[in-house]
């Protein structure tokens, strides 16, 4: 594994692979993993996660953290080290 695949990072910084497999983190709603789905152009789907843990989906504002999943890694136990990172949208 390299380092950024166990290292949390801003969803707002850089986005996963279209389809690629992610941890996924919220302060509300911990870590869950899942699949990160794209569709840029169409404005009633913009960069979701499609939950596998439990249907339906989160976007990256209640998740605001993610990390490669390459499928063998355990469930990350660190949280980031902030709530949310510094490039989260305000107001």
């Amino acid at each position: 594994m390299t380092a950024i695949e166990n290292q949390w990072i801003s969803f707002f910084d850089k986005q996963p692979e279209d389809g690629q497999g992610i941890w996924y983190y919220g302060h509300s709603i911990g870590v869950g993993c899942g699949e990160y789905c794209s569709s840029p152009g169409d404005p009633a789907e913009l960069d979701v996660i499609l939950k596998h843990e439990s249907l339906g989906f989160i976007d990256r504002l209640t998740a605001p953290w993610w990390m490669i999943d390459d499928g063998v890694m355990d469930r990350p136990t660190k949280k980031p080290s902030r709530p949310v990172p510094p490039d989260y949208p305000s107001g």
